[in-house]
């Protein structure tokens, strides 16, 4: 819903290229995950990677703040903190869809660097040439 209302005033107030911040691709990704490939363990290793690096590392980078009041920032928090939230509960649950069929239930050089950033690089051309 918080989305959904951003999306709804972005557009409102001509905003809508701030939607193509890195932080709605992985927040993107991780509904994908969930709704559409949920078996898909590349997938949820590669959010997992950037929901618990990068969008945490911009919640404090950024120094959003939790205000009640405010709708943007408590959206903002959201956008950032939720996935990560998300993807940690996955993967340390009983029947965790990420490490299934794994047995060693490490990320490895590919799912922790490469994978993150073929992802961040497809964003950031993807970003460039649209605006």
């Amino acid at each position: 819903a918080m989305l959904a209302l951003r999306l709804y005033m972005y557009a409102k107030s001509r905003y809508l290229y701030f939607l193509l911040d890195f932080c709605y691709w992985a927040n993107l990704s991780c509904f994908l995950s969930v709704l559409l490939l949920p078996d898909n363990t590349r997938l949820w290793r590669l959010n997992y990677a950037v929901s618990n690096g990068t969008l945490l590392g911009a919640l404090v980078a950024w120094r959003n703040s939790l205000v009640f009041h405010s709708l943007d920032r408590t959206t903002s928090v959201a956008i950032h903190f939720l996935p990560g939230l998300l993807t940690y509960l996955e993967r340390w649950s009983d029947d965790s869809r990420m490490i299934r069929g794994d047995t060693d239930n490490n990320l490895g050089w590919s799912g922790a660097f490469l994978d993150p950033l073929l992802f961040y690089v497809g964003w950031q051309l993807v970003y460039i040439l649209k605006t």
